[in-house]
């Protein structure tokens, strides 16, 4: 089976990571993948390349270049003759239906939407539009797939197709993401934090949508209540001035706020408390990720949280910074042996519904169960996977 994956980009650790964790596994079971770049290569290109899956950029950059884009996204598809086209995200997803109607073939298009609506309020107006444009066309893709029931619930209500809509999360490697006490005693010793010392993690680039001010000031009003208390932030542009002014000195030593890392499963098992302050989520791999790493978490509910942590952790009301404060003085309050068992079901959970195995699995069972609705034997796709067209 050969599959085109089609994607806005590949600069990121959302859709991109779990896009190359699909690849990997798929190729795994003798599936065939390219995928295509809407911009440029990005950093995650040498990744795909080294796991043998070739990567083309289209280099398109606004409305100006969808013209040319469109014309070599269908040399692509005339060269590696696909048995599938997968979109991943909007941009993306409206181009592949585009190349598909240009071609005017009966080609299997699938999407896969991988945001929530919660912030669209507060995204400009050419999100507004792709949001819309998305909907009229949605009735046109294979199937669409979400990355969280209400994901779909959300983008149902603003008009997308409700006839062939899955909801499939993302999957992790629960070996990566376990807990390590090597790796623990490294990051908190790199923090002069020794093991009396109570450490609540947050990982994930700089965002308005991250609510990364909102989980400072809570951690601000926690700290002044517990001495003990430390807060790591992990990730790309994060800056001192997110410290409010007026903290005291002693309490804004205690916030730790780090540069992104390519290593970042060696930094969870460092964490005792995993929080999330987000405002907008689609399917949170950070929530995962602690999760699988045996963390109990704080997080809100928004996007695929509230599937994720259940009655596993805490789920507090976004945008508040009075809902975190209580979440982890609940945490805190708790013996450490009752957080080190919230932290074992979830990964349990992580282990039994998100493990990556299942989900290539689910993915790969969805491809062929469109081939067949499209009348392509299962024997005829295998042949065509046997070579590569590039």
């Amino acid at each position: 089976m050969n599959i085109l994956h089609c994607i806005t980009g590949l600069s990121g650790d959302g859709a991109q990571r779990m896009l190359l964790r699909l690849v990997r596994g798929l190729e795994k079971d003798g599936m065939r993948n390219v995928v295509v770049s809407l911009g440029d290569r990005g950093a995650l290109a040498p990744e795909f390349e080294a796991s043998g899956v070739p990567v083309r950029a289209l280099r398109m950059s606004g409305a100006a270049s969808f013209v040319s884009g469109l014309l070599a996204l269908r040399t692509v598809v005339r060269e590696f003759a696909p048995d599938i086209i997968q979109g991943w995200m909007y941009h993306a997803n409206l181009l592949a239906i585009f190349v598909r109607e240009a071609r005017g073939s009966r080609l299997p298009v699938l999407w896969n939407v991988r945001r929530g609506l919660d912030d669209l309020g507060e995204r400009k107006r050419a999100t507004h539009a792709l949001v819309r444009g998305s909907a009229w066309l949605s009735s046109r893709a294979s199937r669409i797939i979400y990355c969280s029931q209400r994901s779909r619930e959300q983008h149902e209500a603003a008009g997308f197709s409700g006839h062939a809509p899955v909801v499939l999360g993302n999957g992790f490697d629960t070996d990566l993401f376990a807990p390590n006490a090597a790796h623990r005693a490294r990051f908190r010793q790199e923090l002069g934090l020794d093991e009396n010392g109570v450490l609540i993690g947050n990982v994930g680039r700089f965002d308005v949508a991250k609510g990364h001010r909102i989980l400072v000031e809570a951690f601000c009003d926690i700290a002044a209540r517990h001495p003990a208390v430390h807060l790591a932030c992990v990730g790309r542009g994060l800056e001192a001035q997110l410290v409010p002014s007026g903290v005291p000195l002693a309490i804004g030593k205690r916030i730790h706020l780090l540069p992104e890392r390519d290593r970042v499963h060696e930094v969870f098992p460092a964490f005792d408390i995993y929080c999330s302050s987000s405002i907008a989520e689609g399917f949170p791999n950070v929530i995962a990720e602690a999760l699988s790493t045996a963390l109990p978490v704080v997080a809100t509910d928004t996007g695929a949280t509230r599937e994720l942590v259940g009655s596993r952790g805490i789920l507090v009301q976004p945008r508040s910074v009075a809902a975190i404060v209580a979440g982890l003085e609940e945490l805190l309050r708790e013996l450490p042996d009752s957080r080190r068992c919230r932290g074992e079901e979830g990964r349990n959970f992580i282990l039994k519904e998100h493990s990556l195995a299942r989900v290539v699995g689910l993915y790969r069972e969805l491809y062929e169960g469109e081939l067949t609705a499209f009348g392509v034997p299962k024997v005829v796709s295998a042949r065509r996977a046997s070579g590569l067209f590039f």
